[in-house]
């Protein structure tokens, strides 16, 4: 019944006859033309051809749940394979925001691909929410967040620590003010600032300057938001933004104040024009987790690849 469905999914992913044939290296005519043998074989259209751009019909829909599940199986079976060949093939299909994409699995990719080379590794960058549908929908295998994911939708591993700290343009007249506060890049690579003898800033000191902000249905976001409200002000947000590395660029640039975690702010190359202040109450302090789909079978690869990057984390992270 679900033969031909290489054919089938490929247009449903695409949403294109067209694009889908170029995925596949076939022509379109050829495409079609199986296509419709298999709906023929079925007795009825999969997809809607007069909707731009091409839908699935009623019971196209149906067609595509069972083999969505179909194909959950295979992968599955296909991973259970690669182990039993002690990782010497397989695949690794890893997501993450720009910062974690761009400073942190990187380098645990590399570990893992010297100890395993013939695991193919493939690395998603986008954000937290398509991260969790792609991880839903068994597009990734892994995902590394600082985000509180759904715990009956998902399964996780703590990796690390991470604390929010103020970033402050340095042209922001307000740090002569507060200058027994200012820590350097050397305090926050060291962990110097996480002793008790180094204070927190009241945050209230900064209520009547600009904010960069990242949107409330980040992580980050909404920390920031009631961090602010716990300091019993409505922060002046300038501009919202969806990545914690944006965020840091505009502070870099002068333009406002942001809340940036530590495990960002220790990986980055040293700057004199931001200027960072220790933050005190319940949403400073959260953890950067990997996610797994629940109920899904975990495979050698996954497994190795966090034992792999808490044990660098453990030995490189500050």
């Amino acid at each position: 019944m679900f033969t031909g469905l290489e054919y089938i999914y490929a247009v449903y992913k695409a949403a294109s006859f067209s694009k889908a044939a170029e995925e596949l290296h076939i022509s379109q005519p050829s495409l079609s033309a199986n296509v419709k043998r298999v709906e023929k074989r079925l007795g009825y259209d999969i997809f809607d051809r007069t909707t731009k751009p091409i839908s699935l019909t009623e019971f196209g829909q149906e067609y595509m749940k069972t083999a969505e599940r179909l194909l959950d199986l295979e992968n599955s079976f296909e991973e259970f394979v690669s182990d039993y060949s002690g990782l010497n093939a397989g695949k690794l299909r890893l997501g993450g925001s720009s910062f974690f994409s761009a400073l942190i699995l990187p380098k645990i990719m590399a570990k893992f691909h010297k100890l395993y080379p013939k695991v193919s590794l493939m690395l998603l960058e986008e954000t937290t929410h398509n991260l969790e549908v792609a991880l839903q929908e068994g597009q990734i295998d892994l995902m590394l967040d600082n985000s509180e994911l759904d715990e009956n939708v998902f399964e996780r591993a703590k990796f690390a620590e991470d604390y929010l700290l103020l970033a402050v343009p340095k042209s922001f007249a307000i740090n002569q003010k507060l200058a027994s506060y200012q820590l350097t890049h050397w305090d926050i690579r060291e962990q110097t600032w996480l002793s008790e003898q180094v204070e927190p800033v009241p945050l209230v000191y900064f209520k009547d300057e600009h904010f960069v902000l990242l949107n409330k249905d980040n992580d980050t976001g909404q920390r920031a938001y009631n961090l602010c409200q716990q300091a019993y002000f409505k922060p002046k947000v300038m501009i919202e933004v969806e990545q914690q590395l944006t965020a840091y660029h505009i502070v870099s640039l002068g333009m406002g104040i942001s809340f940036l975690g530590n495990a960002l702010v220790s990986r980055i190359a040293k700057t004199n024009e931001v200027i960072y202040y220790k933050l005190a109450g319940p949403d400073v302090e959260r953890s950067i987790y990997f996610y797994w789909k629940r109920d899904r079978y975990k495979t050698k690869a996954m497994e190795y690849f966090i034992q792999n990057a808490i044990q660098l984390n453990n030995h490189t992270m500050v």
